[in-house]
């Protein structure tokens, strides 16, 4: 049995609260561009914030900057909420496919990488990993499948949420893109 913390009522609220003003502000987007990329944290149970979490969005912000220059021109919005901080940007170029493809690409090139959500929207809906061929994520402490660990409640709270701010160091202490993952 794991030791995952019980979230409180008003957390739980705030959270799905957050998730409803995220769809709204993708739908916005969307109605103006071909495609949203929205970048969050993949912060295991509530809060869905730790110290140094915007910090981390900016420094990851720069890298898909320098990996997809056209992102400097598209429409940029900031969300927090009780989701946790987000960062949307709406745009039209490169195509939504190209978007996802160097998303993955620095999800598994960034030391942190592991702990980003990296979500590419347009009217058709998210493209997956699968939908490129892709295996699906692997969970934060182990190989299997993330969503596996999570249904099956294979690691402790604290665990999780340990690993997730070790992470989160690596991003704010500037570890470099081709320093390599830690090993879980």
């Amino acid at each position: 049995m794991n030791d995952m913390q019980v979230p409180r009522e008003e957390e739980f609220a705030a959270l799905l609260e957050g998730r409803e003003a995220r769809r709204d502000l993708q739908k916005e987007l969307l109605g103006e561009h071909a495609w949203v990329l929205q970048i969050c944290l993949n912060l295991p149970g509530l809060p869905k914030h730790l110290p140094g979490d915007l910090e981390c969005l900016g420094v990851t912000e720069k890298a898909l900057l320098r990996r997809i220059p056209p992102l400097a021109a598209a429409s940029r919005r900031f969300c927090d909420n009780g989701a946790g901080k987000a960062l949307l940007f709406g745009g039209s170029r490169p195509s939504p496919r190209e978007v996802k493809k160097a998303c993955i690409v620095l999800e598994e090139e960034l030391p942190w990488g592991r702990l980003l959500d990296l979500d590419v929207i347009s009217s058709e809906g998210g493209l997956s990993r699968s939908e490129l061929g892709l295996p699906p994520r692997q969970c934060l402490l182990c190989r299997e499948e993330a969503k596996i660990c999570a249904r099956r409640g294979s690691h402790g709270f604290e665990e999780l949420r340990l690993r997730a701010q070790e992470l989160l160091s690596l991003a704010l202490t500037g570890a470099s893109p081709h320093a390599g993952k830690s090993s879980p």
